[in-house]
């Protein structure tokens, strides 16, 4: 990865997943968020769980906390 961290090769086709989905959206074509799969999206939300600051994130999405700072959140980079 980029951070310089070791990450498991069984995290490949997820991070390779993401690579296109966002990538596919900064190309500017006539393909955006609103396009993403359901099923990606659930699992890029089960990731921000599970680390990058993403309960802070959950929390104010669902009303429950305020936004979080953002300095507080950690640069998104794939789970190890």
């Amino acid at each position: 990865m980029g951070s310089g961290r070791p990450w498991a090769t069984k995290h490949m086709p997820a991070q390779r997943w993401r690579e296109v989905e966002v990538h596919y959206v900064d190309l500017g074509l006539a393909y955006g968020p609103d396009d993403w799969p359901n099923d990606w999206v659930a699992e890029e939300f089960v990731q921000l769980a599970h680390g990058r600051g993403g309960l802070k994130l959950l929390a104010w999405i669902m009303g429950r906390a305020g936004a979080p700072d953002a300095a507080d959140l950690r640069p998104w980079t794939s789970t190890p």
